[in-house]
């Protein structure tokens, strides 16, 4: 079995060798305190590449070959924060080739050696990562398309890995818990990647909350259970949060943008009673807040909804499914013209808007008897940008709008 995960953050990397048993690379490892000169000629991977690509033409003769051409163009094309992709590429250089670009490279040979060669590796994490969990991290490790810990994917593998196997990796190559959890939230927080799932632990920010904030076991149990949740189910995603303590919750709700607020109503308008906030703990009608878009229930429409038709309508559209435009539409026919008008300007919307959503999920639903409505296409500048549209699909993407796509994609997927 081999490890082949790495980190590169600021001059902190723990790079695994991708060779048999538990040998654990230490490519890099406090780099920036030996080779501080390396570490940032890696950290500029334009300057590098343009010094290699005019070393290139010196050492023409020396890297005529097809394998040497190609690994100079890998090397070109190598993340800076990837150093199993730089050292790999270099490695692919025949020995002629190697000695003539290594200058360009900011590297001696010598550094080249340590850096990069089999000499630095230890065994001495073998007895701490022997757990089968730790082999299930390398297994997901080797999935992963970089070696980066900028990569939410290695970012996940390391998080499966047990605590004393991670806290061994992280040791011997010099990595406070704390600079890796900077360099896992800033992974999460950049590159728009935060869909990928990421095992037992959260993405981007709210990784810091497990090593922090959410220690217990119910706790880990909790964001266990969320990991397994599909993006789209808020109901299983806040069971999940409903088990976390009031501290782990507070981090994670926190890392991920959300108010308390704005958790209540997620949970609330899904039907989910186990929001532990403590705010409220069960399950009520979605009332939004003055920060909110509207809903059906628009405290600026009071008076527009005032007779008990209107009020009957919007009560029946608070129960919707948020996927159910239909049953959306068939709320919003019940009320009188003001009423409606007032309601969909609360939400940003126009009568146009909801002709159109309600033709096309009628359209849907008349292909075939099993078709299920999915939620609104419209454009996000006819989105609401703040709350959520409980029980109204008509005008956000996906279950529960903008904010319930931050419970599942920034939490937990």
């Amino acid at each position: 079995m081999h490890f082949s995960l790495a980190a590169l953050f600021l001059a902190l990397p723990a790079i695994v060798n991708a060779i048999p048993s538990h040998k654990y690379d230490a490519r890099f490892a406090a780099l920036t305190v030996k080779h501080a000169q390396v570490a940032q000629r890696m950290a500029n991977p334009l300057a590098g590449r343009m010094e290699l690509g005019s070393r290139q033409s010196s050492c023409t003769t020396q890297c005529s070959s097809t394998a040497d051409k190609n690994g100079i163009t890998t090397y070109n094309a190598c993340s800076s924060t990837d150093p199993v992709c730089i050292c790999d590429a270099l490695e692919s250089l025949s020995a002629t080739c190697l000695t003539c670009v290594l200058p360009a490279a900011g590297l001696s040979a010598s550094q080249f050696s340590e850096i990069c060669g089999n000499g630095a590796t230890t065994t001495q994490c073998n007895s701490q990562c022997s757990d089968a969990t730790d082999t299930a991290a390398n297994q997901a490790a080797d999935l992963c398309t970089t070696s980066s810990i900028e990569d939410p994917c290695v970012c996940s593998a390391l998080n499966k890995m047990t605590s004393a196997c991670l806290n061994c990796l992280l040791q011997i190559s010099g990595i406070s818990n704390t600079q890796f959890s900077q360099a896992c939230a800033a992974g999460g927080s950049a590159g728009g990647s935060s869909g990928s799932p990421v095992g037992s632990q959260p993405t981007g920010g709210s990784t810091s909350c497990t090593v922090t904030a959410c220690t217990s076991v119910s706790d880990q149990s909790g964001i266990s259970q969320g990991a397994d949740c599909s993006s789209t189910d808020v109901g299983c995603q806040c069971a999940s949060l409903g088990k976390l303590s009031n501290t782990c919750l507070s981090c994670v709700l926190s890392s991920s943008g959300l108010t308390n607020q704005e958790y209540q109503a997620q949970c609330a308008a899904s039907g989910s009673a186990t929001a532990t906030a403590t705010t409220t703990t069960t399950a009520a009608p979605f009332q939004p807040t003055s920060s909110s878009s509207g809903g059906f229930s628009s405290p600026s429409c009071n008076s527009s909804c005032a007779s008990s038709a209107d009020q009957a309508a919007i009560s029946r559209g608070n129960v919707c499914s948020s996927t159910d435009v239909l049953c959306a539409c068939t709320a919003f026919n019940s009320m009188d013209s003001a009423c409606l008008t007032c309601i969909l300007s609360s939400n940003g919307l126009t009568q146009n808007d909801l002709t159109s959503q309600c033709a096309a999920a009628s359209s849907q639903a008349s292909v075939s008897s099993t078709a299920k409505p999915t939620g609104s296409n419209l454009p996000n500048t006819q989105n609401p940008t703040s709350g959520a549209l409980a029980g109204f699909s008509i005008g956000i993407e996906g279950i529960l709008g903008a904010v319930s796509i931050a419970l599942g994609a920034m939490i937990f997927v």
